[in-house]
């Protein structure tokens, strides 16, 4: 494969970097990613496993219009990405609880807040089969087999004898 060595060249392209594994990051360990397992900001521990990032590598420089523009690198992780994360877990053969729960803070308020804006979208419908509810009993099970209680007298009512979800709604 043939790579230009500067962007501006008119044989740049672009979809090397998707394909290959041709960006390195040394932060938080030493590793080679395409494009697509890439975005700009640090997001903290959530996508640790699933991306990396690169303004922890290249920091305040040029290069980052470069990364965000030129490559198409996100400058955060998309709602697709929350999505993913969550898919990530339900498939762990025995997650720890105290990541899952932990993640799950994170991930579900953002999808919450933003259900409006990917409801309808491809990704969301493949991967909307996949996903399970984490419940008290800390496991993931199928949404047809979890109670989501819709105040807290309801989760100390039901507390132990069926499978509520996490976390449960306050009152």
């Amino acid at each position: 494969a043939k790579i230009c060595r500067r962007p501006q060249d008119s044989a740049f392209d672009a979809n090397h970097f998707r394909r290959e594994k041709l960006i390195f990051l040394s932060k938080p360990s030493p590793r080679w990613l395409s494009t697509e397992k890439l975005v700009w900001d640090d997001a903290g521990e959530l996508f640790d496993d699933d991306f990396g990032y690169v303004s922890l590598t290249y920091g305040k420089s040029e290069l980052q219009r470069f990364f965000t523009e030129t490559l198409k690198i996100p400058v955060r992780p998309e709602l697709r990405h929350y999505a993913t994360a969550w898919k990530n877990l339900c498939l762990a053969a025995s997650p720890d609880w105290q990541t899952a729960e932990r993640k799950l803070k994170t991930i579900l308020p953002r999808l919450a807040d933003s259900q409006n804006e990917f409801s309808g979208s491809d990704w969301w419908r493949e991967l909307k089969p996949q996903l399970r509810l984490w419940t008290d009993r800390r496991g993931f099970l199928p949404p047809a087999r979890v109670y989501v209680p819709d105040h807290s007298a309801a989760v100390e009512l039901f507390a132990g004898r069926i499978h509520i979800a996490f976390p449960p709604k306050p009152s």
